[in-house]
């Protein structure tokens, strides 16, 4: 393929996706993305098809709108994203390799986020095999820390967000109002 590609040629999908389906967390997230993503698509004058959105994890593989966007750009209505970080795109080796075999299908051109873009080279794909490893790490991570500080608040300090586990009971103090697991 070659490396010059006419900026008219590309049609975008902006992705943006926040972590989580909470209402009330990242709540700034996706109106965010959004706003600094048009802009940055007008202001770069890229042809942009349609704007995709949702609150899940990338964590794991089977979100809606990333699949409908990869369907779509099978169907040849997009063959470039512009999302806010590659990280937006995967946090899983399994949606990250599917997206990384757009471009060497020749479906897909162009990966832009809002600091560089990524191409179908061998520099750019191994770029951004390594960002989806990182943002993976990353996930992984974070799940251990948090199955960790959940073992400490059950098994040392008897407290827990949620029901007791099975074999437990959740009290609360009446004069206190502290609640403990016993």
């Amino acid at each position: 393929m070659e490396n010059t590609i006419k900026s008219n040629s590309l049609r975008y999908f902006i992705y943006c996706r926040k972590s989580s389906d909470s209402e009330d967390k990242q709540i700034a997230s996706l109106p965010e993305q959004i706003k600094e993503l048009t802009e940055k698509a007008i202001k770069e004058n890229l042809q942009v098809v349609d704007i995709l959105q949702e609150s899940r994890s990338a964590f794991h593989t089977g979100r809606p709108k990333f699949e409908e966007m990869m369907s779509r750009i099978d169907k040849g209505e997009a063959n470039a994203i512009l999302v806010w970080a590659s990280n937006r795109v995967a946090r899983n080796m399994s949606d990250g390799g599917r997206f990384i075999y757009k471009f060497d299908e020749g479906r897909l051109i162009e990966l832009r986020t809002k600091s560089g873009s990524f191409h179908n080279t061998p520099e750019d794909k191994f770029a951004l095999s390594i960002d989806f490893s990182v943002a993976k790490k990353s996930s992984d991570d974070l799940s251990e820390a948090v199955k960790r500080g959940n073992r400490y608040k059950f098994f040392d300090l008897k407290e827990w967000g949620g029901c007791a586990k099975p074999g437990y009971k959740n009290y609360t103090d009446p004069v206190t109002k502290a609640n403990h697991i016993t």
